[in-house]
């Protein structure tokens, strides 16, 4: 359960530090609270230094783990055991002791974090902001108590996490220059080259020779378990949905009809107007304008009264109730083509040019009804559904058949041919969704003939089945497998032509014809990757990259790279180094990347280091056995 030593080394340092110098405080953890009070509060689980943590202290720490996890599981209940075993005891202890070490670096180098800095850190925390990015006490206290934390006690633990990178950025400070090093990076990540590939996997293989039977009843023979028939069930059915409910549902015709008056307006489609528009700040100006205006020199007009091009003056489609009020009824009372204003609103005066009218459509009353009592018949039917499921499992209950069952609420039996635990019957073929379910399909493979399954949910709906008859699974006889044996011959044959398919390209490309050439009369399709990095997301696989940047060009240095699915040819046309004077910002990124990699490299050493000086326990045995009792919680 616990994986640490009892005593730490520098290695030991250098591998649990790494990358964890600063521990997020951004994520919100959902504490379980389960605390059992067997757990030793006076015995020493962690010990740094002079510094002690109690087992007490790491079961909370071990419980926020826990919480933690829950949380990520969108709020599902974690037990101890399930968090023992999912490494979160590990997990706490690793955390504790990095603090640990962190605080005794902090004060033997003499790096202090001031309050406000840690406070700058909070405040500009985005887990602490509101919408607008303003730091919101509110949210910083609820987060303070979810974490079952004070303000003094993460102040204290992001003071360590600060000092480690300030750390971290004094390294990097000192002056380390990685030029040529960062030259030779630039280089390797960012040479070019122009390869040919070709992938020879073993289905395009042609075999031309057909198997005789005695060969297929020797595979027949050699992998008989491969040729089993599944079993076969015959079931009898009953689904339960909203909609074969739906007509058993009763309506109310006097509340069809209060909603249709409630609600009609709202079935039909309003009649809308295209609208251009020219907006002025005087009256002046606007009735300057609509003198002479007409629909063929409105934009011409817009533009030299109002500045305003045809897609500023764009209205779009609206509908009356969309408009201003002032706007609105001599807009919808004028003709297409009508030139409209100048009319006044708090937006200024208005000219419009009603370009085009949508008649209103609004639909019969029997279609409405129609569509009201569907709706409602759908609403209502999940009730009716629920005590359909009610009355069928009461009439199962008095030991009458499915089929009474059935008839009692108003539904027939439905009958499958044999069909396997998967929901496919013998042809191939699979069951229709409404009666292909998995849970229920493995629950009826476990009952007996004449049994009746649970009633099952099935999405919206309910499933139950009978079990009718069982056919075993069985060995296919040899006409039952010969297509699949065929195949299986075939794919041997396949595989074990594709070194000689493959060395046979490669000697051919090697001699001075091309894999292009090739693949015009060969089975196989070569390509042309340009520009390709070691670091590109290509067409060939990422194994026949990193060979493909070891080949010199040329025909003669053509190579084969085998890969999960089969042979890669490939050839390498042209290679173009990079050149870092000519990209002094790539080149600056490559640098700052090496500093970075750099500095935390020699902080972790720092701290591996001080953690070894000391003295870093684990107090394992003791951990065990007060942990021991989670173990037994299931």
């Amino acid at each position: 359960m616990i994986s640490f030593f009892s005593d730490f080394s520098k290695s030991w340092g250098a591998k649990i530090i790494l990358g964890v110098l600063l521990i997020s405080m951004v994520a919100f953890w959902g504490l379980g609270g389960l605390m059992n009070t067997s757990l030793s509060t006076n015995n020493t689980a962690i010990k740094v230094g002079s510094e002690k943590v109690s087992m007490n202290a790491l079961s909370q720490a071990f419980d926020a783990q826990r919480g933690r996890m829950s949380a990520m599981m969108g709020g599902q209940y974690v037990s101890p055991a399930q968090a023992l075993q999912a490494g979160m005891l590990d997990s706490a202890v690793q955390k504790m002791v990095i603090e640990l070490v962190q605080s005794g670096v902090k004060d033997e180098l003499g790096l202090a974090a001031s309050d406000k800095a840690v406070q700058k850190y909070v405040e500009r925390n985005p887990a602490f902001q509101d919408a607008l990015g303003n730091f919101d006490k509110n949210i910083f206290y609820a987060y303070l108590a979810q974490a079952k934390t004070t303000e003094a006690q993460l102040a204290k633990q992001l003071k360590n996490e600060l000092a480690m990178q300030h750390l971290t950025n004094t390294i990097i400070a000192l002056g380390y220059n990685p030029t040529v090093l960062a030259d030779l990076m630039y280089r390797y990540n960012n040479e070019k080259r122009t390869i040919v590939g070709a992938l020879i996997e073993p289905q395009n293989i042609k075999i031309s020779k057909q198997p005789t039977n005695e060969e297929l009843q020797e595979y027949l023979d050699a992998y008989s378990e491969n040729f089993i028939l599944p079993e076969y069930r015959e079931l009898s059915l009953v689904s339960i949905t909203p909609e074969n409910m739906a007509d058993k549902v009763q309506l109310d015709d006097a509340q069809v009809n209060e909603i249709y008056e409630e609600r009609k307006a709202s079935f039909g489609t309003p009649e809308k107007r295209q609208l251009a528009q020219i907006l002025f700040d005087s009256e002046e100006a606007a009735k300057d304008a609509v003198k002479g205006l007409t629909k063929d020199n409105f934009y011409q007009v817009a533009k030299e009264k109002a500045g305003q091009d045809e897609i500023q003056t764009n209205f779009g489609w609206t509908s009356k109730e969309d408009l201003l009020g002032d706007l609105a009824d001599p807009v919808f009372a004028a003709k297409k083509n009508a030139i409209v204003g100048p009319v006044s609103t708090d937006l200024g005066w208005h000219i419009l040019l009603v370009k085009d009218i949508q008649a209103a459509n609004m639909p019969s009353k029997t279609s409405i009804l129609a569509q009201i009592k569907k709706q409602l018949a759908s609403e209502q039917s999940y009730n009716t559904m629920e005590n359909a499921v009610r009355k069928l499992e009461d009439v199962l209950g008095e030991g009458k058949t499915l089929e009474d069952a059935a008839a009692a609420i108003g539904l027939k039996v439905q009958k499958t041919a044999p069909v396997d635990i998967t929901g496919t019957f013998k042809n191939g073929k699979s069951m229709d969704k409404e009666f292909k379910n998995i849970t229920l399909l493995q629950d009826a493979f476990m009952l007996n003939t004449g049994d009746v399954s649970s009633v099952t949910e099935n999405g919206n709906g309910y499933l139950v089945a009978r079990i009718d008859s069982i056919t075993p699974s069985a060995q296919k006889t040899f006409e039952e497998a010969k297509a699949d044996l065929v195949k299986l011959w075939r794919a041997e044959q396949q595989k074990a032509q594709l070194e000689t398919v493959a060395k046979n390209i490669l000697d051919r490309a090697q001699k001075g014809t091309s894999l292009q050439a090739q693949g015009v009369f060969g089975n196989f399709k070569s390509f042309t990757e340009n520009n390709v990095t070691r670091s590109t997301v290509a067409k060939m696989p990422p194994e026949a990259i990193a060979a493909a940047f070891m080949q010199e060009t040329g025909n003669k240095n053509t190579i084969s790279t085998p890969t999960r699915t089969g042979i890669f040819i490939s050839t390498v046309e042209n290679i173009t180094p990079a050149d870092p004077s000519k990209d002094s910002f790539g080149l600056n990124v490559t640098k700052q990347n090496l500093k970075s990699q750099t500095g935390e490299g020699m902080a972790n050493e720092v701290m591996a280091s001080y953690a070894d000086e000391f003295g870093v326990k684990v107090n394992t045995v003791e951990i065990e056995k007060a942990f021991s009792v989670y173990a037994k919680d299931e």
